[in-house]
């Protein structure tokens, strides 16, 4: 080496610091960055040092300000090192798994059915109160019941009115829902 340093000096270094790396990379579930993991480091040495001198855990704010970082680079720093666990592991009678506890957003839920009925009758109940021009209307604007909603310009050639009048018979029909809804829920 150019320095003056023997070069078995100067590989040592750097074959620790990649076999450290490695060792970090591989182990981990979920990849940190180097630089994160630095400050992790450098943040629990920190805060073993402000626990010794305080007598007690210092919070986040102390360890930013002694280490002239932002409170939530601490933070980041601090939640990266929580440890992962798997979804396959058994929770307490042996039986059951963590990812049987996971609720499956896709799944419908058993009550749905019968809301959805509920949801479906009462509609049907509030169309019942327009006229049969009105109800007609606001199916096919909104598609219910129908493979799609309809625009204003659509619905003004299916009726043979303008557009604007469109407008007026659904902003008539919905005053008339509003109306009903109301008296439904007092």
């Amino acid at each position: 080496c150019r320095m003056g340093y023997r070069f078995g000096t100067y590989a040592l270094w750097w074959i620790r610091q990649s076999i450290t790396r490695a060792i970090v990379e591989q182990t981990r579930t979920i990849h940190i960055p180097a630089h994160m993991i630095e400050t992790v480091k450098n943040v629990a040495r920190i805060s073993r040092a402000l626990a010794q001198g305080l007598g007690r855990e210092p919070c986040s704010h102390e360890i930013a300000e002694e280490m002239g970082l932002p409170v939530q680079t601490i933070r980041e720093a601090l939640h990266s090192t929580y440890q992962t666990i798997s979804l396959e592991t058994s929770v307490v009678d042996g039986e059951t798994r963590l990812v049987d506890l996971l609720e499956d957003k896709n799944a419908s839920a058993p009550q749905d059915p019968v809301l959805f009925h509920d949801l479906v009758e009462g509609l049907n109940k509030a169309l019942s109160t327009l006229t049969a021009r009105e109800e007609k209307l606001i199916r096919m604007r909104f598609g219910i019941g129908e493979t799609s909603d309809h625009t204003f310009e659509e619905l003004a050639q299916i009726f043979g009115v303008t557009r604007e009048r469109v407008r007026q018979i659904e902003e008539k029909a919905l005053r008339k829902l509003r109306r009903h809804v109301r008296v439904w829920e007092a």
